[in-house]
């Protein structure tokens, strides 16, 4: 293409930019609004971004495509007028297996109870005790896009029974059944781990509340790798202080980074990460978008469109 693709991110523009560039991709920083608007004015069609402001696309605006640099969209859907007149992509199936890896990860570490063994080596105890295995477990996993069925294959191979949530009630081989969302009820009350794999949406904002948390096992255990905002934080944190259920393993919050008064930090039960289950590699979206990129030149359907009506 002749005219530059608009690039945006907070910290790694740069990065991004020079890689297309290593491609044969014209690409140019924009670092706020006028650069922004004078780079559509000049001829630029696409934007290639992360958190973007998107209050910065006015109404009319030339831009054609926007391809987002991560797998939530739940930041621009509420923004019509962008959605309404500029195709938007985000990226698919590139986040499952890390995200997975995370997953097991802490539950391996809670279930083998790996603190409590560390703990014991610091204090040369010797002392041995009965450890929880995965073993047929129930893994309820909400969500089952391609970091759900990610998650359900492990889930599979650790011979867990696997039970999955689903708006479009899409059965996988992993999955020995999969329940609506009209059915939370029943489908939380199962879990032994509740892994949260879903967009966030008008539907699914906090959808985690004292309701559900109130079904559930004392002994359960929470994962949220989606969004936040899946949580009401209030509901989940009295869970966890009260021993409604065991504890809750968190790599999203509603705000984000964390307060450091927040509960959260110091509420025994409770394990908190930065946002970084699914952290995105900068080769690996570039080609992505490159590939999207060959599909806009050529007329063709791109892949990862977002739906203005679901969320994601």
């Amino acid at each position: 293409m002749q005219t530059p693709i608009l690039v945006y991110h907070p910290a790694k523009a740069d990065q991004y930019v020079a890689y297309l560039e290593k491609q044969g991709v014209l690409a140019q920083v924009v670092h706020d609004k006028i650069e922004f608007e004078q780079g559509v004015k000049n001829g630029s069609q696409i934007l290639f971004a992360w958190r973007f402001p998107w209050q910065w696309i006015q109404e009319g605006s030339a831009l054609t495509w926007i391809q987002l640099m991560g797998a939530g969209a739940d930041d621009i859907v509420h923004h019509h007028h962008v959605m309404n007149n500029q195709k938007v992509t985000r990226i698919v199936d590139q986040f499952g297996a890390p995200i997975a890896e995370y997953v097991f990860a802490w539950m391996l570490y809670l279930s083998q109870g790996i603190d409590r063994l560390r703990q014991a080596q610091q204090q040369r105890l010797w002392d041995p005790f009965e450890t929880q295995p995965l073993l047929g477990k129930t893994l309820a996993i909400a969500g089952l896009g391609s970091i759900g069925k990610e998650i359900a294959k492990r889930g599979q191979a650790f011979s867990m029974k696997v039970i999955g949530l689903s708006r479009t009630h899409k059965k996988e081989d992993s999955i020995v059944a999969c329940y609506q969302p009209e059915e939370w009820g029943v489908f939380a009350k199962q879990a032994d781990y509740l892994v949260l794999a879903l967009p966030l949406t008008h539907a699914t904002y906090h959808i985690l509340d004292k309701k559900i948390l109130q079904t559930m096992k004392k002994d359960a255990i929470v994962v949220n790798i989606g969004r936040g905002s899946l949580i009401n934080e209030d509901d989940l944190q009295n869970a966890v202080r009260y021993h409604q259920i065991q504890g809750a393993i968190l790599d999203v919050m509603e705000q984000e980074p964390l307060q450091k008064e927040h509960p959260f930090w110091h509420t025994e039960g409770i394990y908190v990460t930065p946002h970084m289950s699914g952290v995105s590699q900068i080769e690996k979206v570039s080609d992505f978008f490159l590939s999207n990129l060959l599909c806009f030149e050529k007329s063709q359907p791109l892949q990862g469109i977002v739906d203005p009506v679901h969320g994601y």
